[in-house]
């Protein structure tokens, strides 16, 4: 069996981890897909956020990572109402 290592990364009140699978299809493309979990969630479950194809794994974990640290700021903004 393989040794496998996961990098996991904290951002404000979030745990994440990227995946990377290396597609060696004609294009030479890599995708990474982010698994999240909110810290203070007691079950601890890990949800899927999205996928990110890129010519490399650079390009593909930091589309991929500056789109879900976006969301997560989006997240913790007040809503207000207009009105």
């Amino acid at each position: 069996m393989p040794d496998v290592s996961a990098a996991l990364r904290e951002y404000q009140g979030y745990r994440y981890t990227v995946t990377i699978i290396a597609n060696g299809g004609p294009k030479r493309t890599t995708w990474a897909e982010l698994w999240w979990q909110r810290l203070d969630d007691t079950e601890r479950r890990w949800h899927y956020f999205r996928r990110h194809v890129a010519a490399t794994v650079t390009e593909a974990v930091r589309g991929l990572e500056a789109d879900f640290c976006a969301w997560v700021e989006g997240q913790s903004r007040p809503r207000t109402s207009k009105g």
